[in-house]
């Protein structure tokens, strides 16, 4: 694949400057129609040439995706029919709006659908979310996919390092600014602005030669279910086959004539072989009534990079905050037991409550834990890897307290993980973490632990 170089540098040099590009006499653009006027994104296929691709396909109707409203498998342009409906404010002063924020596909009223997969970030290109820039919109490492955010201010730069930044508005700026400022409550904006078309342009020829199939990217696919009802009883069940590397979502409805579909995420199967699956229910009037209709569709993913479930009995991870401080967390995910401590300035261990633990795969490249301490602090921490069999990553953790309940703040930055043998002496891993570096968070309040209330 053949890089745009000359794009590259002229965007560069617009980018520090913090205005538009002059002219787009060169280089991948993403021109928006919308309900409320036209603008149009320069696409950066340098430094996020996967986040580029992907955008790219879902514009042009060449990669597949989960239907958020009937859960089936389609190639349509994702991006004609979703909309811009958010806008994200200064937490100190919400009439400071710092981003528009749009992408997702409207589910029972609600702009809230997403394509049924996500995929490998870019956040640590180096690019800075400064105005007028277009990023992805992620709650944590690699679970991003279709929704993205249009920077409105140069005074955020907390999303550095967290979000693939993947182009610039170069034209219509405006429009941006005029669909951000039609009014909002709680963020949710008053008049949202529907998208009727996305389209690509490509100028010159090293834009004509970027490759949109060269990235390993997730596919979805119409799966199979069987179903079995038990003679003589209400016992039935369904079951279905999950691929390796795959993630299973079997799609149910009562009615055919009139349907309302749900979508039930089954989990995923990060495992070398085909696993068959069970689910059994009780079919009978007045519980989950006499008639159904399934279907199934598959996420599978190229690359698998969350943590094995195998190796999830007990874990040991070491996450470093904004500050390099290091907490390291021992945790038994089968008994529901564990303990974290502070290894920069050792202090005591805290032990976590043994009735309060949870985890999963979250998607294909990422894992999330949830558990909750004995002073009511609950964590819940999504870390994300780069590669298969990668055990350094990056996390991000939101912390609240349970008694009240209160979001006490969020931290990012550079995770670690290894097998931890409960009972056995505990090895540190966090020692082996390097510093982190980045721009520091302004305006933020730190509490006890030195989690920043900013998000």
């Amino acid at each position: 694949m053949k890089p745009l170089r000359i794009s590259f540098v002229l965007a560069a040099s617009a980018w520090l400057s913090g205005v538009s590009a002059p002219a787009q006499t060169h280089g991948v653009f993403a021109d928006f129609s919308t309900s409320a006027g036209t603008f149009t994104v320069e696409l950066d296929t340098v430094r996020a040439p996967r986040t580029v691709a992907h955008f790219i396909r879902l514009a042009e109707g060449t990669q597949s995706w989960m239907d958020p409203v009937n859960g089936a498998a389609r190639t349509n342009p994702w991006y004609a029919g979703s909309g811009f409906y958010k806008v994200v404010p200064e937490r100190e002063n919400t009439n400071n709006l710092l981003a528009l924020q749009g992408g997702l596909r409207p589910v029972a009223g609600a702009w809230s659908g997403g394509p049924g997969y996500a995929i490998l970030d870019e956040a640590t290109n180096g690019l800075s979310h400064s105005n007028g820039v277009a990023a992805m919109v992620t709650d944590g490492p690699h679970t991003g996919a279709a929704e993205f955010m249009l920077l409105l201010t140069n005074g955020a730069p907390y999303w550095d390092g967290r979000q693939t930044v993947f182009g610039r508005v170069s034209a219509g700026m405006d429009v941006v600014q005029a669909i951000a400022g039609g009014g909002q409550t709680d963020g949710q904006l008053a008049t949202p602005a529907s998208i009727s078309t996305v389209a690509i342009r490509r100028v010159g020829a090293e834009a004509e030669a970027f490759d949109v199939s060269a990235w390993a990217l997730p596919q979805v696919v119409a799966s199979e279910t069987a179903l079995r009802v038990e003679a003589g009883t209400n016992l039935s069940s369904v079951a279905y086959d999950v691929p390796p590397k795959s993630e299973y979502s079997i799609i149910h409805t009562t009615n055919l004539m009139a349907p309302a579909w749900s979508i039930n995420a089954m989990g995923f199967n990060a495992q070398t072989q085909t696993i068959r699956r069970t689910n059994t229910f009780l079919a009978q009037p007045g519980e989950f009534g006499t008639e159904h209709y399934f279907h199934a569709a598959q996420a599978q993913y190229p690359v698998f990079s969350a943590i094995p479930l195998d190796e999830m009995v007990g874990i040991t991870f070491a996450a470093q905050e904004h500050d390099g401080t290091v907490y390291q967390y021992w945790l038994n995910l089968v008994a529901k037991t564990g303990f974290w401590q502070n290894v920069t300035t050792p202090g005591a261990v805290v032990k976590i409550n043994d009735a309060f633990m949870s985890y999963e795969t979250r998607r294909g490249n990422c894992t999330h834990l949830n558990f909750m301490d004995v002073n009511g602090n609950i964590f819940d921490y999504v870390l994300g890897f780069d590669a298969e069999g990668a055990t350094t990553g990056r996390y991000y953790l939101s912390l609240t307290s349970a008694w009240p309940e209160e979001l006490l703040g969020t931290e990012w930055g550079a995770c670690q993980y290894a097998a931890w043998n409960p009972g056995a002496k505990s090895k540190r891993v966090a020692l082996k973490l390097p510093r982190r570096t980045g721009p520091e968070r302004r305006g933020a309040t730190i509490s006890k632990r030195g989690i920043r209330r900013r998000e």
